[in-house]
């Protein structure tokens, strides 16, 4: 029986400065929002886990397990994780979440490897982990590194193990288009803007079931926010 500190709600989804992007070439958005997070004033109590990684940990995970978290962004998923007893690493292209999460760790006295790394290459041996979660940043990046992530999470995984991805809703950031160079992949690059700095994808149905591969897929859902949790093997 694993021991959970807190059931806790998922984050309101205004609540984005913990969230990471992980293109090769484009950081600037989600590194620049964690600079502006002074951690000795934060109130931690407002980053909490997201819901379907909560469920993932009870439901799918053996206690103690290792578990990948790849873009690690702050950090809200992995503390969760590390406070519940699981053997947790994580990496981001960013330097800026990567000192962050670190600095986080220490102030919690809690247990964690993190790591500056891509989607082209996960820093990690083969057949490391239990489980992987990657959170709301598959769909920050382009199809083709999303397709990469997806095959290097597969590569460090354990041969029983289980990955959990989730996907933004279709609409997400449609509403600044505009703002947005479109690259030859549908991928919106927003060169102006709020969002400036930021890469997003969206993706049907269909296209996350091509992508991950219909037939790897444990359970697919859709929850009322418009989020799609998969989870993989």
């Amino acid at each position: 029986m694993i021991y959970f500190k807190a059931d806790l709600p998922p984050t309101p989804r205004e609540f984005i400065i913990l969230r990471m992007d992980n293109s090769d070439r484009n950081p600037d958005y989600w590194s620049r929002k964690l600079q502006e997070v002074d951690i000795a004033t934060f109130d931690f109590s407002t980053s909490k886990p997201r819901g379907p990684v909560v469920d993932f940990a009870r439901e799918h995970m053996r206690p103690g397990a290792t578990v990948l978290d790849a873009a690690c962004g702050g950090g809200r998923n992995a503390h969760f994780l590390a406070e519940n007893g699981f053997d947790v690493y994580g990496f981001d292209l960013s330097a800026v979440a990567v000192e962050f999460i670190k600095k986080r760790f220490e102030m919690f006295g809690l247990i964690g490897n993190f790591v500056v790394g891509s989607y082209a290459e996960f820093p990690y041996e083969s057949d490391m982990f239990d489980s992987a979660i990657c959170v709301a940043a598959l769909d920050h990046d382009t199809m083709g590194n999303a397709g990469k992530a997806i095959a290097e999470m597969r590569r460090v995984l354990k041969p029983d193990g289980k990955m959990l991805l989730t996907f933004d809703p279709v609409e997400q950031m449609q509403d600044l288009r505009e703002d947005a160079e479109i690259l030859s992949d549908g991928t919106m690059n927003f060169v102006r803007g709020r969002a400036q700095g930021m890469l997003f994808r969206s993706y049907t149905n269909e296209e996350i079931k091509g992508l991950v591969g219909e037939d790897r897929i444990v359970s697919f859902k859709t929850v009322p926010d418009g989020d799609r949790i998969i989870i993989a093997i």
